[in-house]
């Protein structure tokens, strides 16, 4: 199967084009998290199914009208939404020139429990997290004219078997061909937390401060859970906001997974999160967002400059003045740990970087 499907790919696509596949969440409103886009996911009941995948593909650089296309996708949409498991396995490969996968991810309700990189480096980020992430970006190049030249779908579950994708506007004909090799609805799934965590032995309390009642719920649940190495508490508290919020950990689609697979490494990822939690929050002028620290948004210069005097000297308790330095270099602010809590109590993420 993957033989031929190489065989096309190498008969389409003289030049690899580019589809950006999101990975990362978003909410579905037009309100957006400060410190990371999340993205939307569904969930409801579904069946084993199996997936075969053709092996030929056609490919053109007229422009077309999408609307059959779009119909398609609106129904593999609906039988998804009907059939959704929640908990699922999907293995995909790419095919551009060169081939990339096959990607095994295990997926909880939108979250990214894992991933298994197949030959691409651990660091690269698979190009489509989530079945959604591949509807979405489906539907992207449908109504941006840019059109793939086919998408079979499953006939039960609705999820894409086959996307070929051909960008009409590079010079030479370019694109890519997306297969999935499996997909399995409830697998059963024991995830391995470790015994014990880096704040094993803290006696870090948390610090009062004046917040919503459903925020400071929130954020006493995911202090209490990451003092107790309660990983799997910590799993149900970042799927709160599903299906509109998807928790992340990475700006490449991680979830909650980095906190026990850090800790299993020796990282002390869960006392980062009690650290940060008792930094001062910055609150966005609409209430929707409480963030940690507020260093995110106020720190302007290495000095403290921009910062309450008190907060920075907090800030100091965490960084030095140099590797603040390092991250106003970087990307002109702060841009180490931070979390967020909506208005509503939902955790978005635990992320750093930029």
């Amino acid at each position: 199967m993957r033989r031929a499907v190489l065989l096309v790919a190498l008969l389409l696509l003289s030049a690899c084009g580019s589809s950006q596949g999101d990975t990362s969440g978003s909410t579905s409103g037009s309100t957006t998290d400060p410190t990371v886009s999340t993205e939307p996911v569904s969930s409801s009941p579904t069946t084993a199914t199996t997936i075969t995948p053709p092996t030929t593909a056609a490919t053109t650089t007229t422009a077309f009208d999408p609307t059959l296309e779009l119909l398609s996708l609106t129904q593999a949409r609906q039988r998804w939404a009907d059939t959704n498991p929640g908990l699922y396995e999907w293995t995909y490969f790419m095919v551009c020139e060169c081939f990339s996968g096959p990607w095994k991810m295990l997926i909880d309700n939108g979250q990214v429990l894992s991933v298994d990189s197949g030959d691409a480096p651990e660091t690269e980020a698979p190009p489509f997290a989530t079945v959604e992430s591949l509807f979405g970006e489906i539907e992207r190049v449908l109504e941006e004219g840019r059109f793939p030249v086919r998408v079979n779908y499953d006939e039960v579950n609705g999820v894409p078997s086959v996307y070929v994708f051909n960008e009409p506007d590079l010079p030479v004909d370019g694109g890519f061909i997306f297969e999935l090799e499996h997909f399995e609805p409830n697998p059963v799934v024991e995830i391995e937390y470790p015994e014990t965590c880096s704040t094993d032995g803290s006696e870090a309390t948390l610090v009062e401060q004046d917040l919503p009642e459903v925020v400071a719920e929130t954020r006493q649940a995911i202090f209490d859970a990451a003092m107790s190495c309660d990983f799997d508490a910590l799993r149900v508290l970042s799927m709160v906001g599903l299906p509109d919020w998807t928790f992340q950990t990475s700006f490449g689609g991680s979830g909650v997974e980095l906190f026990w697979e850090e800790e299993a490494r020796g990282e002390p990822i869960l006392q980062e999160v009690v650290n940060h939690f008792n930094q001062p929050v910055w609150v966005s002028d609409d209430g929707e967002f409480h963030v940690w620290p507020s260093a995110f948004q106020t720190l302007e210069a290495a000095d403290g400059t921009g910062m309450d005097p008190d907060a920075y000297a907090q800030l100091l308790e965490l960084y030095t003045v140099d590797e603040l330095q390092d991250m106003i270099d970087f990307a002109q602010g702060y841009v180490g740990w931070r979390t967020t809590i909506t208005a509503d109590g939902v955790w978005t993420v635990f992320i750093a970087g930029d």
